[in-house]
């Protein structure tokens, strides 16, 4: 079984502790085991979904976060049916969702639950692509300031890696020439943009972008402090 919460952090941890909860009382000889970034891969996910618990029991697998690349969702939409079909359930915990690794949860038989938090009623908040389009532009500064303000707003910082990461990816495309036929008013935008960075310093960018979301997951330092080092170094 797959179940795939996505939306705000606090509200999606809460609605997970109370899946938990009522699957505990069905199945009190469940065995719960997070999975490590190591245990992501192919071979790891077709044993865990194929095993067995204690005592003849089944697992529940949690993976939370780990879908920050497309290389990561192509990887989970192709596994998608493996752990739909387990007698395993796997619960993945993500920030968002896009509409292709909706439909392929949808057709492999999975669950998709999304949650959403307090917000406030009123104008969207549009701080974090101000954001992006000041790190666009390479201006440091501003791009500094907007993080904080974003930040002292409630954005949180998986929020502002992915619309940086998303920005980044679209100044690559833009330098490439890529991008095909869909040159929508983001990649418009980076196209202008672009000028202003080396292919092999997006490439960089990138990179650590992906390296920062992985490692700070891991615990090896704050994303917010990471996030802010990558604008002052990279910006």
């Amino acid at each position: 079984m797959l179940y795939f919460f996505y939306g705000e952090r606090e509200a999606r941890q809460k609605k997970i502790e109370e899946w938990k909860e009522k699957l505990l009382k069905k199945e009190a000889d469940a065995s719960l085991r997070s999975l490590g970034e190591e245990e992501w891969n192919g071979p790891a996910l077709e044993e865990f979904a194929a095993g067995r618990g204690l005592f003849g029991g089944t697992y529940v697998f949690f993976v939370k976060e780990f879908l920050a690349t497309t290389e990561d969702r192509e990887f989970f939409m192709d596994m998608a049916k493996t752990l739909a079909h387990s007698h395993n359930s796997f619960v993945v915990s993500e920030p968002s969702a896009t509409k292709e690794l909706l439909a392929a949860i949808e057709k492999a038989g999975g669950e998709a639950v999304r949650v959403a938090g307090k917000e406030p009623v009123g104008k969207r908040d549009t701080t974090g692509f101000a954001l992006a389009d000041a790190a666009a532009r390479r201006d440091r500064g501003r791009s500094w300031a907007l993080f904080q303000e974003a930040l002292w707003k409630g954005a949180s910082a998986e929020e502002l890696h992915g619309i940086l990461f998303w920005q980044m990816k679209n100044l690559f495309l833009a330098k490439k020439g890529g991008g095909g036929q869909k040159f929508s008013f983001p990649l418009m935008k980076a196209k202008a943009a672009a000028p202003k960075w080396e292919e092999q310093e997006l490439e960089s960018a990138l990179s650590r972008l992906v390296s920062i979301y992985h490692e700070a997951h891991r615990g090896r330092y704050e994303l917010p402090v990471a996030l802010e080092l990558f604008l002052l170094d990279v910006v």
